[in-house]
C-alpha cells in the first residue's frame, strides 16, 4: 500500500546480530518489529543494528527501560 516490501528471513539469520545487521543493510530495511527479548538481545550484542532505521517497533512483552534508554539516547 505504501510502496514498502516485506522481507522474510530464516530464524537462524535473525538471532545473530551480525547476520541481522547484514540483512538490514543489504535489503535497506527501514522498519522492523521485534519482540522485547529480541530487542534487548540485539541492543546488548550490537546497538549499531538500529542505525538507519526509520521505524522500530518493539512489543510482545515487558520492555526493559535500560535497553529502551540506551537505544533512545543513541538515535534520538
Amino acid at each position: 500500500m505504501n510502496g514498502l516490501e516485506l522481507y522474510l528471513a530464516h530464524k537462524e539469520d535473525l538471532l545473530t546480530a551480525e547476520m541481522l545487521k547484514e540483512m538490514m543493510h543489504k535489503y535497506c530495511i527501514s522498519t522492523i518489529w521485534m519482540t522485547a527479548p529480541w530487542f534487548n538481545q540485539m541492543v546488548d550484542a550490537d546497538i549499531g543494528i538500529f542505525n538507519g532505521l526509520g521505524n522500530l517497533l518493539v512489543g510482545g512483552g515487558v520492555l526493559s527501560p535500560q535497553h529502551i534508554y540506551r537505544c533512545f539516547t543513541r538515535y534520538i
